[in-house]
Formats: C-alpha cells, structure tokens, sequence
C-alpha cells in the first residue's frame, strides 16, 4: 500500500527508465506526474528485492493492451504484479505463479449515468434495490470489474458489460469467483480495493514505506 498524500516517498529518478520519464513528464497536472513516479519507483524497488537485482536493472515488456509484465527471464512466469492508484492511494499487488489484477478507487458522489455502460441488467436490477450505501455498492462493482478485466489482461478493452459481479455494499469478498477469477475486496475508507487471481489467495497488505526503508 502506498499513501500517496501523507507520506511521501524520495523518488530517485536515476532509476526509472527513459520511457517512464518522458510519460512522467507528458501529465498535466503535477500530483498525477508525481503519483506516477512514486509509483513505478515502488514497483522497480520492490521487484529488484524479489529478483535479487537493482531496481534500475529490472525490464518490462506490455501485451497488447498495455499490462505490464517482467521482460523475458527467469522469473517472468514466476513473479506476476499488477498496479493501481487513485487520488489518495497506490496499490502494488505481488503474487508467485498466478496472473494477477488490482484496482483502488476513491469513494466519492456516485455517478448514476454511469451504471448502463458497466452494469449488466441483472446487475442494475440488484442495485435498484439499495436505499442506502448506493455509492459504496456501485464502486464495489467497479473495483471487482476493473480488477477482473486487469487480470485477464485487457483492460477496460473489454466492456465490463461481459462480466457478471456481484452487487452488495459490504466490502469484504473473500476468494469469490468472478469470470473463473478469485476476487477479494477491502475497505480503507474512503478507498475501496479488489484484487483478482486466477487461484484462491490470502491477501496480506504491507506499507509500502516501512519496506522500501528496509529494502533500498
């Protein structure tokens, strides 16, 4: 976990790749180029500690769709990870021999036009019964989705349409399987969390800073 507002971490630059500079530097606004670089400096140190090398020496190489993975080693088919981040929080996620996808999400005021272009009709008639928590319900489904659609690959390439999740306001599935997927979800208001993975896990969250005080 990465607390993006409250404690910052130095980036070294020097060991972020030209790419991931010149991307750095195409964002409009300064919290998302710094959200950004925190970000895959945390994921360079933490690979590097799991690959036994610097973190200016791991590679990446991206399907299609644009999901990250490890350039060719021997490792690639080992250690799989996933990224995200919202406004507030980062999220790395770090598993061995199993595809993997995340998605955090700040809670904020629900947008209910949004609900036909991800919601299937069966989805949309659950969510017509809330009378309460509608917000929270309604990013559930998203983070679920979005983590799914990360694992598989794809991305919001696929409409989130083609997946059936599941509708309900209490933030804590466990191993719940989703389009042969295994998701689990969290809550750390005001953020919501899923990760997706094609075996059953037991999710154990790590702050990111207390590690990389110990790893670099």
């Amino acid at each position: 976990m990465i607390d993006l507002v409250n404690h910052p971490i130095p980036v070294n630059q020097k060991t972020l790749s030209k790419e991931e500079l010149e991307r750095a530097n195409r964002f409009k606004f300064s919290e998302h180029r710094r959200s950004y670089l925190l970000c895959r400096y945390a994921l360079r140190c933490l690979l590097g500690f799991y690959l036994n090398m610097k973190p200016e020496e791991v590679e990446f190489e991206y399907n299609p769709f644009g999901k990250p993975s490890l350039k060719a080693n021997k490792y690639r088919d080992q250690i799989h990870f996933n990224l995200s981040h919202c406004k507030n929080m980062g999220c790395i996620a770090i598993t061995k021999n199993s595809t993997i996808g995340v998605d955090v999400e700040k809670i904020e005021s629900a947008r209910i036009d949004m609900i036909s272009s991800f919601m299937t009709k069966e989805e949309i008639a659950s969510f017509s019964l809330f009378q309460s928590n509608k917000e929270i319900a309604l990013y559930h489904l998203w983070v679920q989705k979005e983590a799914v659609l990360k694992a598989i690959g794809t991305g919001l390439q696929t409409p989130p349409t083609d997946l059936q999740g599941i509708v309900t306001s209490q933030v804590n599935l466990r191993n719940e399987i989703i389009h042969n997927f295994y998701v689990n979800t969290f809550h750390f208001p005001p953020n919501l969390l899923a990760v997706s993975t094609l075996s059953k896990v037991n999710v154990k969250f790590l702050l990111l800073e207390n590690l990389l005080e110990t790893y670099t």
